[in-house]
């Protein structure tokens, strides 16, 4: 040990393993149990392994300035081709259960997203300005012949969107 550093010994807060300490902050015993340490080891009703710590704004776990899941990926099972994402098969941003994950691409990813209806489409879109009962009443108004401009006016957009959400060119799930 180089001088003037002091062993301390210790046992790891996560896995109850003793070790040496280099410094007296030191609590885990190795990065691995620090992180699992932000894990809750008890799994919620979908089998989920939830992150407890730090959060970005989106809802994902946050560790060493990475997602929480995908730290938890590369622990697991090393590190992962640049041109893959690690993917959750259960949909939770904070679940860190690796038999919950999967590696896979960006398009994987966006398919499986649209597949599941998880992102912005219509309503759950922040800048939607329309609801889906605007949209049928718009394509109600347009049938019996109510002018695009009328419309328009009366649902602060321009005529252009008002056709395009009439014919299903933006609001195609309404039915």
């Amino acid at each position: 040990m180089p001088k003037g550093i002091s062993a301390i010994a210790r046992i790891c807060l996560h896995c109850q393993t003793a070790f040496t300490a280099t410094n007296g902050a030191m609590v885990y015993c190795s990065e691995d149990c620090k992180f699992w340490s932000k894990v809750n080891p008890i799994a919620n009703e979908n089998g989920c392994l939830l992150w407890t710590a730090g959060v970005y704004k989106d809802g994902y776990g946050v560790f060493w300035g990475d997602r929480a899941h995908r730290v938890a990926w590369r622990l697991t099972f090393g590190h992962l081709d640049s041109r893959l994402q690690v993917l959750h098969a259960c949909d939770t941003p904070l679940c860190c259960n690796t038999n919950h994950l999967m590696a896979g691409t960006n398009i994987a990813n966006l398919i499986d997203r649209d597949r599941k209806l998880r992102h912005g489409y219509g309503e759950r879109n922040g800048r939607a300005k329309l609801t889906e009962s605007d949209v049928r009443a718009i394509r109600e108004a347009k049938a019996v012949g109510v002018p695009a401009p009328i419309l328009a006016a009366k649902y602060g957009l321009n005529r252009s969107q008002i056709n395009r959400a009439n014919r299903g060119a933006s609001w195609s799930r309404v039915q």
